[in-house]
């Protein structure tokens, strides 16, 4: 199940975030700057978010057959200030979560809420050595741009997906 996150939510997330970071990123980025990662304080990030965001962004988080938060996203306009344009920031699963079909429901109800919100392509920055890139690819993004980024006082290079239209990410409308 897919829903609005909650400020409830925040300590699920970071432990989401926590733990996708290190199992994702082993080997690519730092792994002293991995294990420096805490819960702690990614839940104090993220309980600020959700009591000082803007309105226009948004995350919503999928949930197993318990209710449990096993991953999330986040986006809302664009940073580089394109009109009707989204971005996705961030979106994460638990690495025991991976593969079941989740995040795929995570960009397509992210997709719909972005076009809900008058915004009608997407961009998602992805470090280029993810391994989790294919992801992307298969729901139809292409490679348009290339950039560098510190993370961990890494030099890392990212690349940038693009969605033109995002009718191809949300899928058929009913009654069309």
């Amino acid at each position: 199940m897919i829903r609005e996150a909650l400020a409830c939510d925040a300590a699920a997330i970071a432990g989401i975030q926590v733990a996708s970071w290190r199992d994702t990123y082993r080997g690519i980025i730092d792994d002293d700057f991995l294990r420096q990662l805490s819960v702690t304080r990614a839940t104090s990030s993220w309980l600020g978010w959700f009591f000082e965001r803007d309105s226009l962004y948004f995350c919503r988080v999928a949930t197993d057959d318990a209710g449990r938060v096993i991953g999330y996203a986040m986006g809302g306009p664009s940073r580089r200030e394109s009109p009707l344009l989204a971005e996705l920031q961030v979106l994460y699963l638990h690495p025991q979560a991976k593969r079941q079909g989740h995040g795929a429901a995570l960009m397509r109800s992210m997709a719909r809420g972005f076009d809900l919100r008058g915004l009608h392509a997407l961009e998602i920055w992805s470090l280029e050595a993810n391994p989790s890139r294919p992801f992307y690819d298969r729901l139809g993004g292409t490679v348009d741009g290339r950039r560098e980024t510190i993370v961990g006082g890494q030099r890392l290079r990212e690349v940038r997906y693009a969605w033109p239209r995002l009718a191809t990410l949300i899928g058929p409308r009913i009654g069309a």
